[in-house]
């Protein structure tokens, strides 16, 4: 007798709280409505790398880079965007798109607003030497296939070109040089 007053015990205080039975298979609430509920998208995130060297990271105050190509005039959305490397005159630039795609383009914008961990900031296009585009965190996301690529031909001065077209240019620094291949052979 005293089991059964036990679980009545249980089930009522159960009861009280506010506990609800269901079904077996059947959905809680909550986990209805995370169903029901559009994924968290994470904010997007660019790195610009400007002519003089430095890199600036932040949130982008435009969703969409308007280009003009010699077929079509299109927003392309950032999200769609890896990479995009500006001429010196700012007024053409390559596009790498995340699905693999390349386009030549004129980009429609004389600026880019960011929101850094400094505050707002405004830079012209045409100091802008390559941008990178990411989602959320404080790195990058992994990308599937080639990342960068240093193939160091042609190295004229202290920049580095990634050959992947992501923009993850380097820069060689503390006297590091760029040495023949021939020369690295042993002698025999």
């Amino acid at each position: 007798m005293e089991k059964y007053l036990a679980c009545l015990g249980v089930l009522g205080a159960l009861a009280l709280g506010g506990c609800a039975t269901r079904l077996e298979g059947e959905a809680s609430p909550a986990a209805a409505q995370a169903e029901t509920a559009e994924p968290q998208q994470e904010p997007l995130r660019v790195t610009l790398v400007l002519r003089d060297g430095s890199k600036v990271t932040g949130q982008p105050a435009l969703a969409a880079l308007p280009l003009r190509t010699d077929y079509t005039q299109v927003d392309m959305p950032l999200a769609k965007i890896s990479a995009v490397k500006f001429f010196a005159d700012a007024t053409n630039a390559v596009v790498s798109l995340a699905n693999g795609d390349k386009l030549s383009a004129v980009p429609g914008l004389a600026e880019l607003k960011v929101t850094t961990v400094y505050g707002k900031v405004v830079i012209p296009l045409k100091l802008i030497a390559s941008l990178t585009v990411s989602t959320g965190g404080t790195s990058a996301a992994p990308r599937e296939g080639l990342v960068l690529w240093f193939p160091f031909d042609g190295v004229q001065g202290p920049e580095v070109t990634d050959a992947s077209e992501h923009g993850h240019f380097g820069r060689l620094v503390r006297g590091a040089c760029i040495v023949a291949a021939a020369s690295l052979v042993p002698q025999r």
